[in-house]
């Protein structure tokens, strides 16, 4: 990361730029109008470092299979299926 904190942005109305066979949702697109007949393009992908406590049993989770992996067959998920926890640390 740059060094800024995260910004809660869920006030805004975004799209998943997905496909609808995505087995996980987490980039997402909005746009909207600025002064100057402008349109300002955001594009999010989500931050889930921001939802896990360092050191937590889901961390070391993560922390084991580093990244998930996608197979025609079969996924590896990085994180378990128990992410995301329904509150933040």
């Amino acid at each position: 990361m740059n060094g800024e904190p995260t910004r809660d942005l869920r006030g805004l109305l975004w799209a998943s730029i997905d496909n609808d066979d995505s087995r996980d949702m987490d980039q997402l697109t909005v746009a909207e109008a600025i002064p100057g007949d402008k349109v300002k393009i955001l594009v999010a992908v989500a931050d889930v470092d921001a939802l896990i406590k360092n050191g937590s049993a889901i961390d070391e989770h993560a922390r084991h299979n580093t990244t998930s992996v996608y197979t025609a067959a079969m996924i590896f998920p990085m994180l378990p299926k128990s992410f995301p926890p329904t509150s933040h640390p």
